[in-house]
């Protein structure tokens, strides 16, 4: 039985074809972003990142990210793969008209902690881009048995803590705050915190496009603008 983990709100993907520092075939990074701030595009209110485990048939927890690195093992090897959906759907940081990024390794690699709350590490798995309302999200199915999660520091590789998980679990990685489902169309600013607070660029940083792909269930619903994105 696999394990599923849902990406909602602001979530920036990596790859390492794109960024060649990251120690796995792809990263999402969550950025700090718990206060206020403003990107010339509107201010942007706290984000906060979370992590919910979902085990089946067993109560909710819900932890804080803050400056954690986290992952998923199982028994199983494999590959990172995507499915069509994810480039019909999942918006691009520099396509669609929107000015060109470029990351700080600081910030996506070396986790700087006041740019950088959680990097959600894949080393293999099958993403698919999927719907919250308007906003684009992503699902990610694990197969494998004996399904283990372990935090970390940023830029640690031996776990701090490991959890064991039971087939079947879900996990949600959300980085959202109330107004996500209302006038959201600039909170798609905060992906760009992948080049540090210097290198923010100008141009259009805001995205208004709903999403076209399936619905992700009915979890959540969310404006445009809380949208995963991917780099480049």
């Amino acid at each position: 039985m696999a394990i599923t983990v849902h990406f909602i709100g602001v979530c920036t993907h990596l790859r390492k074809k794109d960024v060649p520092g990251l120690p796995v075939p792809h990263r999402v990074f969550v950025a700090h972003a718990r206060t206020a701030q403003d990107f010339g595009s509107g201010t942007v209110p706290a984000h906060v990142a979370t992590l919910e485990i979902r085990p089946p048939g067993a109560p909710v927890e819900t932890w804080d990210l803050t400056g954690v690195r986290v992952r998923v093992v199982t028994s199983a090897g494999g590959a990172v793969s995507y499915g069509g959906s994810w480039g019909k759907c999942m918006p691009s940081l520099s396509g669609h008209g929107r000015v060109k990024c470029t990351v700080d390794p600081n910030v996506v690699v070396r986790g700087t902690p006041d740019l950088a709350d959680a990097y959600f590490d894949v080393a293999a798995g099958t993403f698919e881009a999927v719907c919250h309302g308007d906003a684009t999200g992503a699902k990610l199915t694990i197969d494998g048995t004996a399904p283990r999660l372990l935090f970390s520091g940023l830029t640690d590789e031996s776990p701090t803590m490991t959890r064991v998980l039971a087939d079947g679990t879900e996990l949600r990685l959300a980085h959202t705050e109330p107004t996500c489902t209302g006038d959201d169309n600039h909170h798609f600013s905060m992906h760009y915190l992948v080049g540090g607070k210097a290198k923010i660029p100008t141009g259009k940083k805001t995205h208004d496009v709903k999403c076209k792909c399936e619905p992700d269930g009915d979890m959540v619903s969310l404006g445009p603008g809380c949208s995963n994105s991917e780099y480049p």
